[in-house]
């Protein structure tokens, strides 16, 4: 019988007498079975994954093109030499854990891409790749939604949502939420965050596109309860929440060695918000960003031409708690200058008296 993956059988007996969980290995000495080189591509691979767990082979090129049956375990991992998960607007690939505790790892040593997906679950979504090249390596998450809530769903409570990486991590036209924490991080590289908004376009086969899986996730028969005829109409046209990117109940952290770039960033949170570049410079033109808590914009050591920080046109709102815009050193000049941090007063507002920008210890905003 043909399976997603060659086992030598001494191997799969003492695994079996381990205990441990069996997995689908796609890539096995440079061969890869039935000539798919770690694809997944089909209904019947997709199951095959789900059915054994995941996959954990560090050493083979995974892509996944096919939405994956609704997972019910509490961890499901997919790990790989590269990670490639390429939907369509017209079928997303559907990567959702709906076990109450439930867990996405999503793993390369390699780089990890991800365009036109939706990954959900209710307690951890993790995104990240570990090595360290040269080159780095690289996270993309391009025209997707991250999800880590209670209810697989925006405005959910709980869920912890981690996207890191050693070089360069872009998370773009991409709606994410957490109902706890939201971290994104590029160790060695450049940060790069932008939200989405809009419809999936025209009619999607329910079949295909992931919503007979989240309705249906015992499989048939099946009987749905439609609150409207707007609900009914969603099976076939799916609509993207319109730039999402919220929760944070705990805090949302973005991290980046080098540049953080945020132009036009619509977003919100539930409590804190840190964006911290070691070497800058942070651009955040444009942006929108509400917070029910304090809001950080920092820079430790400057290493670019001014301006460090850029928030021209940017509108930034702490609600009743502080905000902090600053550049702790390198500057061209000490104290630094209106030339190193790029803003509209009028545009901040936070805590009275508690909202500052500061660069290299020049005090340019204190009200």
């Amino acid at each position: 019988m043909k399976r997603i993956c060659a086992f030598v059988l001494i191997g799969f007996a003492s695994l079996f007498w381990m205990g441990a969980p069996a997995e689908a290995v796609l890539c096995t000495a440079g061969q890869p079975p039935n000539n798919n080189n770690g694809v997944i591509d089909s209904l019947t691979l997709a199951a095959q994954v789900v059915a054994d767990g995941g996959i954990n082979d560090p050493n083979c090129a995974i892509s996944i093109t096919f939405p994956l049956p609704t997972i019910n375990i509490p961890t499901f991992s997919i790990i790989g030499k590269t990670l490639t998960i390429i939907g369509s607007a017209a079928t997303p690939v559907t990567i959702v854990n709906s076990h109450p505790t439930g867990t996405v790892i999503l793993k390369g040593t390699g780089d990890v891409k991800i365009d036109n997906a939706s990954i959900k679950a209710r307690k951890k979504v993790d995104i990240d790749c570990a090595g360290s090249g040269p080159p780095l390596c690289e996270v993309h998450v391009t025209n997707s939604e991250l999800i880590a809530t209670s209810t697989l769903d925006f405005g959910g409570s709980g869920g912890v949502l981690e996207v890191t990486g050693k070089g360069d991590v872009e998370v773009t036209n991409t709606s994410f939420t957490a109902g706890d924490k939201v971290f994104f991080q590029s160790f060695e590289g450049s940060l790069t965050i932008s939200c989405r908004g809009g419809s999936a376009g025209g009619c999607q086969d329910p079949l295909l596109s992931g919503v007979v899986q989240q309705l249906c996730p015992q499989g048939f028969p099946c009987n749905v309860d439609f609150a409207d005829a707007a609900a009914l109409r969603g099976v076939c046209f799916p609509v993207t929440p319109p730039g999402n990117c919220d929760g944070g109940r705990a805090q949302k952290d973005f991290f980046a060695k080098e540049a953080i770039t945020c132009t036009g960033l619509d977003l919100t949170a539930d409590r804190h918000v840190v964006f911290n570049s070691k070497n800058g410079p942070i651009n955040c033109q444009d942006a929108n960003i509400v917070a029910d808590g304090a809001v950080t914009i920092a820079v430790d050591n400057c290493t670019v031409p001014a301006p460090c920080i850029n928030l021209d046109g940017a509108i930034i709102n702490s609600d009743n708690s502080p905000l902090n815009v600053s550049i702790k050193s390198g500057c061209a000049t000490k104290p630094g200058t209106v030339n190193d941090i790029v803003f509209q007063a009028n545009s901040l507002t936070g805590r009275p008296g508690s909202v500052k920008v500061i660069a290299c210890g020049g005090i340019l905003l204190s009200k």
